[in-house]
């Protein structure tokens, strides 16, 4: 008898709160709301909209979001390649350090919410969360792992069938 596999994807960690990666530039809205002593003096949300503009021509009507992914990659090569041009986007690498900076206390904050409501149980993962069960997840995060270390389960992680 094999043992049960499932596959874990984005849904899970979105509803315990967790953003998925096209949720990050809202979520981090979302914080700049919140926490307007540190990020309004970063002006991140002006920046970003700044940012948008010069990489996308898309970007000058009313509320354009690009791709998040499709942004961070542009902002990225950007940052390879084209650092220093006359007439560059000049706060990019000021903007990708306030970014990051951002992402990191959204991700750390909705994390320890996460902790939380986990040490509550949840059906779902008391579900799949089992000694030999297999679980495969595409998430940027750790809830199963931190879920089995909750419940006193180990945790084996592979990267592939062995012989």
């Amino acid at each position: 008898m094999s043992e049960p596999s499932y596959f874990v994807g984005a849904g899970l960690s979105c509803t315990l709160g967790l953003p998925n990666t096209s949720g990050l530039l809202d979520g981090v809205g979302e914080l700049a709301a919140r926490h307007q002593h540190w990020l309004q003096s970063e002006r991140l949300l002006d920046r970003l909209d700044a940012a948008f503009k010069y990489f996308y021509p898309d970007a000058r009507h009313a509320g354009y979001r690009p791709d998040v992914v499709d942004f961070f990659s542009a902002l990225r090569t950007y940052l390879d390649v084209g650092t220093g041009f006359a007439g560059g986007f000049r706060d990019a690498p000021d903007l990708y350090r306030a970014l990051r900076s951002a992402i990191a206390h959204l991700l750390i904050e909705r994390v320890r919410a996460v902790d939380a409501k986990l040490e509550g149980g949840h059906e779902y993962l008391n579900q799949i969360v089992q000694v030999d069960n297999i679980v495969v997840t595409s998430n940027w995060d750790t809830v199963i792992e931190r879920y089995a270390q909750l419940k006193g389960i180990p945790v084996r992680h592979g990267s592939g069938a062995s012989g």
